[in-house]
C-alpha cells in the first residue's frame, strides 16, 4: 500500500470533544444541530456524511445468555461515516452504536460498542488527559485509533511501529511524525467463513516477517471449534510486510462462555524460536450448560505455552510449559529468565507473574495463586504426583503485595498484560527491572489496575524471587501492551479510554502513548 494513503493520526478519531451544557440549551431550539454536526465535533479532520440506512446491513456484536458474543441483526433509522467509523441510531431504542464497513460490495456493517443515546457515546468519546510521568520521564500520545487495538510491534529501532486491532487489521504508526496508515486489513487474509474472530498476537521475526495469529469461531461445527491460524508474511510492499500466509493451523473447542482466551502473545526467545500463550477455554474447568459447546474442559492445547521453530515450513507445536490460565505478556531478562503474568478466574485469587521454565507446571486449572483451597466446586483434583510452581511473591507496596505480607501476585481482577524489560537505555532506579501493565477488571468488583507498574525482582529469604512494585504511571486507560522501541522508549497500548470500570459496554478505541526517558 503505497505512503500516499497516510492520514493525520487525529483524523482517525478526533482531537477532542465539543459537547457540554451549550449543546444541551441547542437542543432547546429549533435550529438545534443534528447528529452530523455533533459527531462532526468528535472527527473534526475527517468530512462526515449520512449514508442510507436501508442500503445497508447492520449487526452488532453483544453477550449472549451464557456470555458468548454473538451477531445480531439490528435495524437502523440512521447511518453515518466518518473515515472508517461508523455511527448508527436504531429504530425503535434510540441505541447509538460504533462500528464500521467489513464488506463493503454488501453494505455490511459490524458494531462492537452501544450506547443508550447519543448523548452517552459523545460523552465517552472524550480521551482522558495523560497522567503525569515520574521525574525522568516524559509522556505524550502518539496516535489515536480507528479499531481496538490488543498488540504493538517493531524492528526496535522506534522508527515506526505496527498496531494489531482485534478484527486482524494492521496499522503503521510513526512516532516521530502524525502519520498513520493501514498495511493489512483483517478481510483480506483471514477466513470469511468463520465467525466471531479474535488477534492478540504479533511479532516482527528476524527477517522482517510479521507473524499474526487469529482465532475465529466456527460455528458449523459440533461442537462449536476454535480454528487458529498463525500467519506470517510472505513479501515487502513499501518497505511494510505484506501478505500474510497461514503458517500453522490448529483447533480445538471454542471456551465456554466468555473464557475462549484463545491464542494469543507471540514473542522470539533468546534461542530464536517463537513462544505463543494459548490461554484456558474455560474459567477454571467448567463444563457449561450450553450444548453447542464443548463441556470437556481443557485440551492438551490449552492453558498452556508453546515453543515453535520458525525455519520449519509445517511447524509441529511443542508444549513448553503448563498451568497457565492466559499468560498474556511474557519478556526475557539478561540471564535468559522468562518472565510472565497470567490472569486469574472470576473468582478472588490474586493474578499472577511466573518465572517459566521448560517442563514445569504453574497449577491451573488444579489451583490458583499459591491458594491450596479450592475456588470452586468442581474445581478438579490434581492428577497423583504432579507439582506446582509458585507465583512471584509480591512485597509491594503496590499491585496488591505489602511488607510483611507477600501476595502471589498482583490484585485479584487487575488484568495483567503486557510486560517488558529494561535494559541500560533506562535511568538507574528502573534498569533491571519491568513495566507491568494492567488492564484492569471488568467484573463487578471495586475498581483495580488501570496502570503501569514497575518491578524489581530480588531474591528473598528462601532463594527465590520477590517482586518489589511501585507504580509507575496512573490511570492508564486500558493498557494491553507494552512495547520498547528506541532508545529509553517504552509504547503503551491503551486498548479503550476507560479509566473506570464500566465493563465492555460503552468503550471506544484507544490510542498509543509514548514513555520516554530523558
Amino acid at each position: 500500500m503505497s505512503r500516499r494513503s497516510m492520514v493525520p493520526c487525529a483524523a482517525l478519531l478526533g482531537i477532542g470533544l465539543l459537547f457540554g451544557a451549550a449543546a444541551d440549551e441547542g437542543e432547546k431550539k429549533d435550529k438545534a444541530p443534528g447528529p452530523l454536526a455533533r459527531l462532526q465535533a468528535v472527527s473534526p479532520s475527517v468530512p462526515g456524511k449520512r449514508l442510507g440506512a436501508a442500503d445497508h446491513k447492520v449487526f452488532e456484536w453483544a453477550l449472549g445468555p451464557m456470555r458468548q458474543r454473538e451477531r445480531k441483526a439490528i435495524r437502523a433509522s440512521a447511518l453515518f461515516s466518518f473515515g472508517p467509523i461508523y455511527y448508527v441510531e436504531e429504530e425503535k431504542t434510540g441505541r447509538w452504536l460504533v462500528g464500521r464497513l467489513v464488506s463493503p460490495k454488501q453494505g455490511i456493517v459490524e458494531c462492537e460498542s452501544s450506547f443508550p443515546s447519543l448523548r452517552a457515546l459523545l460523552e465517552a468519546s472524550a480521551f482522558a488527559p495523560l497522567p503525569k510521568p515520574p521525574a525522568g520521564f516524559t509522556v505524550r500520545e502518539v496516535a489515536r485509533l480507528a479499531n481496538f487495538p490488543t498488540r504493538l510491534a517493531s524492528d526496535g529501532t522506534g522508527r515506526a511501529l505496527y498496531v494489531l486491532c482485534v478484527n486482524g487489521d494492521v496499522w503503521r504508526v510513526e512516532p516521530g511524525r502524525a502519520t498513520i496508515e493501514p498495511i493489512l486489513r483483517g478481510e483480506d487474509y483471514l477466513d470469511s467463513a468463520w465467525g466471531d474472530r479474535l488477534l492478540m498476537g504479533m511479532t516482527l521475526g528476524a527477517k522482517g516477517r510479521l507473524y499474526l495469529v487469529a482465532n475465529q469461531r466456527d460455528e458449523k461445527a459440533r461442537p462449536m471449534m476454535n480454528r487458529v491460524t498463525i500467519f506470517r508474511t510472505t513479501r515487502m510492499v513499501d518497505g511494510d510486510p505484506a501478505t500474510p500466509k497461514a503458517w500453522l493451523k490448529a483447533s480445538y473447542p471454542w471456551g465456554i462462555g466468555p473464557f475462549n482466551h484463545g491464542v494469543g502473545h507471540l514473542a522470539f526467545g533468546p534461542d530464536g524460536h517463537l513462544y505463543v500463550n494459548s490461554g484456558s477455554r474455560t474459567d477454571g474447568n467448567e463444563p457449561g450448560k450450553d450444548d453447542r459447546y464443548s463441556k470437556a474442559g481443557e485440551t492438551p492445547l490449552t492453558a498452556c505455552i508453546w515453543r515453535l521453530d520458525p525455519r520449519m515450513e509445517k511447524p509441529k507445536v511443542e508444549v513448553y510449559a503448563r498451568g497457565l490460565r492466559n499468560a498474556y505478556g511474557f519478556c526475557w531478562n539478561e540471564r535468559g529468565e522468562m518472565i510472565a503474568t497470567d490472569n486469574g478466574p472470576d473468582a478472588d485469587p490474586a493474578e499472577e507473574l511466573n518465572l517459566i521454565r521448560k517442563g514445569e507446571h504453574y497449577g491451573f486449572p488444579y489451583r490458583f495463586s499459591n491458594e491450596d483451597k479450592k475456588p470452586y466446586r468442581h474445581t478438579p483434583a490434581a492428577p497423583p504426583g504432579l507439582t506446582f510452581v509458585d507465583p512471584i511473591p509480591n512485597v509491594g507496596p503496590a499491585g496488591g503485595g505489602r511488607p510483611g505480607k507477600p501476595l502471589s501476585t498482583f490484585d485479584p481482577h487487575s488484568s495483567p498484560s503486557g510486560i517488558v524489560y529494561l535494559r541500560d537505555d533506562f535511568p538507574a532506579p528502573y534498569r533491571g527491572g519491568y513495566f507491568v501493565a494492567r488492564f484492569g477488571n471488568l467484573l463487578d468488583k471495586p475498581r483495580v489496575g488501570f496502570d503501569v507498574l514497575h518491578l524489581s525482582l530480588k531474591r528473598g529469604p528462601k532463594g527465590g524471587y520477590e517482586a518489589h512494585t511501585r507504580t509507575f504511571l496512573s490511570p492508564v486507560a486500558r493498557p494491553v501492551d507494552l512495547h520498547l522501541s528506541g532508545k529509553g522508549k517504552v509504547y503503551v497500548c491503551e486498548y479503550s479510554r476507560q479509566i473506570e470500570n464500566k465493563g465492555y459496554a460503552g468503550m471506544l478505541p484507544g490510542r498509543i502513548v509514548e514513555l520516554a526517558a530523558k
